[in-house]
């Protein structure tokens, strides 16, 4: 029997949900956000950024019940989306987290679970465990590590693998309440860096610091069942070409198809 987890929005917003209602009421909405989300230091706009998945969490619920439910018997799981949603539009981050929490409290909210159990009865994709979470927290410790250490690594280096990390690290903070996508986007966006650099993996394999980044990129991918073709397809087809046989190929425009050729 398979004992992977399956993602399950219904679960990630029910653990948003009791993680909101055990936060202090009188402090203000803004560092109630920021103390969820694991940034206690993120400016506004960051803010704003990272709270876009989260706001949409109720709607991906919705979504995914609409898709295995008759849309008759849609409505009688969806009584707690009208009071999540009041609570997810409070803006006023000045104001106290007490004013989230009170639609948070309604009745309605408990049948969430309803969806919870529907949803973990149809097939869904993997998720991801917590074992799993912590095993990539520290492997991204033991990288900064390194790249502490990894004085000799190159700027263009060091800048690339700081700003991919720095994604990965905040997508394993947000997976418990945006599941795998933030951690697909992080490792889509290292492993297509790399591949629009030639030669910049086999760069990055030159040096203990490089070696674990594309480490962690494999491990991360595995995770989130991305296959490992693609990076094999970014060593292998982008690059190991040279920069003069890209400009080579490029040198001379195809030919155009006969009934076009000019006379």
């Amino acid at each position: 029997m398979d004992s992977t987890p399956k993602d399950n929005p219904a679960s990630r917003l029910l653990a948003l949900i009791a993680a909101a209602r055990e936060l202090p009421p009188n402090i203000q909405i803004v560092n109630a956000w920021r103390q969820l989300l694991g940034i206690s230091d993120a400016s506004l706009c960051d803010l704003l950024v990272r709270l876009g998945p989260i706001f949409a969490l109720p709607g991906e619920v919705r979504v995914a019940l609409e898709a295995v439910v008759e849309a008759e018997d849609a409505p009688q799981y969806l009584a707690w989306l009208s009071p999540v949603e009041g609570a997810f539009s409070i803006l006023r981050f000045d104001a106290n987290w007490g004013e989230v929490q009170g639609p948070l409290q309604d009745a309605r909210v408990m049948s969430l679970k309803f969806c919870e159990i529907e949803l973990k009865r149809h097939s869904l994709r993997p998720g991801l465990r917590d074992a799993s979470l912590a095993d990539l927290s520290e492997r991204i410790n033991q990288l900064e590590e390194a790249l502490a250490e990894a004085t000799d690594l190159p700027t263009d280096l060091r800048d690339f693998i700081e700003k991919r990390l720095w994604e990965i690290r905040r997508a394993v903070h947000e997976a418990r309440f945006r599941g795998p996508a933030g951690l697909e986007a992080a490792v889509s966006t290292a492993v297509g860096g790399i591949g629009l650099r030639p030669r910049f993996l086999a760069r990055l394999r030159a040096n203990k610091a490089g070696t674990k980044f594309v480490d962690l990129l494999r491990i991360v991918a595995t995770l989130v069942n991305i296959t490992h073709d693609t990076l094999e397809i970014a060593d292998s087809e982008f690059l190991q070409l040279e920069p003069g046989v890209i400009e080579e190929q490029n040198e001379q425009p195809p030919d155009l198809p006969p009934d076009t050729r000019r006379t």
